[in-house]
């Protein structure tokens, strides 16, 4: 399923991973991947899932606050697509230039094995 941040920069969430606070885009690595795990050792700036799963993102920003909680007991993977992380050179420089901004926007793909589909936002 499908959810897009509209209006938002960054989310983030997916707590129980060893990776940065705002969650990054996932077009050049694994997806997160969710499953309770019991870990004692484990590697900085992965998606690999740590001790539990908790399928929590949330958008902020200075006028609105929106979060999504997946609910659901499968093992689940969580791909992260943002727009800023996915420009290149040339094209960050052309939105500097541009008078006219776009909405920023975030999106996520939540995929489980199995279950029902239960999201509260």
């Amino acid at each position: 399923m499908d959810i897009s941040f509209v209006g938002f920069k960054y989310v983030y969430g997916l707590p129980e991973h060893g990776d940065s606070f705002v969650l990054r885009s996932t077009l050049a690595m694994d997806p997160y991947r969710l499953f309770n795990l019991d870990v004692f050792e484990y590697e900085l700036n992965s998606q690999m899932s740590l001790y539990g799963a908790i399928p929590f993102v949330m958008g902020h920003s200075k006028d609105r606050s929106v979060a999504v909680l997946w609910l659901n007991a499968a093992e689940t993977w969580v791909d992260i697509n943002s727009p800023l992380d996915s420009k290149g050179i040339f094209e960050s420089l052309a939105d500097k230039l541009k008078i006219i901004t776009d909405t920023p926007e975030v999106t996520t793909h939540f995929m489980s094995e199995t279950g029902l589909i239960d999201v509260f936002i």
